[in-house]
């Protein structure tokens, strides 16, 4: 047996499911490594949430192998999942605890000893001034600060968080996003986080997962990630499949992606705008639109794509 000592995650032909409320992870192979900044990146309904909840050890494999920390097996052991951070969707809270108490009852539950974690916690996310209300009643921004301080205040391994970054205001999305950072430097921490959004896939991630369908279709290097989604193309036009075909036989483009019907988003050969309008327009393929666009928005969906 290989020893792999900077190994974290890994599965192999993974296959979970989380019944009727999630969407089958199929046959799914995938290696983390420690310290890594790992973005799973998905449109709703491709599985994101059914994995996070595998990888956090809520569901038992159907099939296939995973493995935390070396061992394939951390369901029923508490000392594991100690080392585990955890933020899912959706947010749950007990009614009438304050957000001190709820961080209070979970730093007791983990065995912290620092009586100061909480108060820490409530710092660093910067929700002083919601300590002493009911973490149900508090504005929506503020439960995910609220989830996220609950997840690392016990300083885990493994930090697993759902969209953490969606809906947050631009500060505090850039304050969330460096915290996760440093703490991914300075304690080792390894951070697996979903997203829906390109703009959610901060530039500092070491791996991004492209997920479609219960499916990890492609793994990219961040730096190699945010240099394919720069800049675009963007066609609207009469027939998707034709012009999707067309594209490859007659461009050699085969870096694009249709978002929704009538819509594809080209990532290569941005200079041949021209070139591109003509040949479909000679092929009887009525342009809608065409213009540019900077990728910071929107959904991913892998499609068609090398």
């Amino acid at each position: 047996m290989v020893d792999h000592p900077d190994r974290l995650i890994h599965a192999d032909h993974l296959c979970l499911s989380a019944g009727d409320s999630g969407v089958r992870v199929e046959r799914l192979n995938m290696d983390v490594q420690r310290g890594a900044f790992y973005v799973i990146l998905g449109e709703k309904g491709s599985g994101k949430r059914t994995l996070l909840r595998g990888l956090a050890g809520d569901l038992v494999p159907l099939s296939g192998k995973l493995e935390w920390f070396g061992s394939i097996n951390i369901h029923s052991d508490y000392v594991w999942k100690n080392r585990i951070g955890v933020m899912c969707e959706p947010l749950s809270f007990v009614p009438n605890l304050t957000v001190y108490e709820h961080l209070e009852l979970h730093r007791r539950m983990m065995g912290v000893p620092d009586k100061q974690a909480s108060h820490t916690m409530l710092e660093l996310l910067s929700l002083e001034k919601y300590a002493h209300q009911r973490a149900g009643r508090i504005p929506a921004e503020a439960a995910r600060g609220c989830a996220i301080a609950r997840a690392l205040l016990h300083r885990p391994e493994l930090l697993l968080l759902d969209e953490p970054l969606s809906g947050l205001a631009p500060e505090v999305r850039a304050r969330t996003i460096h915290i996760l950072r440093e703490w991914c430097e300075i304690y080792h921490m390894t951070v697996i986080m979903t997203a829906s959004q390109l703009q959610d896939v901060p530039a500092c991630v070491t791996t991004v997962g492209l997920m479609e369908k219960g499916r990890l279709t492609e793994e990219l290097p961040g730096t190699v990630y945010h240099s394919k989604i720069k800049d675009h193309l963007i066609l609207r036009v009469s027939d998707d499949q034709r012009a999707s075909l067309l594209l490859e036989q007659r461009m050699g483009i085969y870096h694009y992606r249709v978002t929704e019907p009538s819509v594809i988003l080209v990532y290569e050969q941005l200079d041949q705008a021209g070139a591109i309008n003509r040949m479909l327009i000679t092929e009887q393929i009525e342009v809608y639109e065409l213009s540019y666009g900077s990728g910071k928005g929107g959904l991913i969906s892998h499609a068609g794509g090398n």
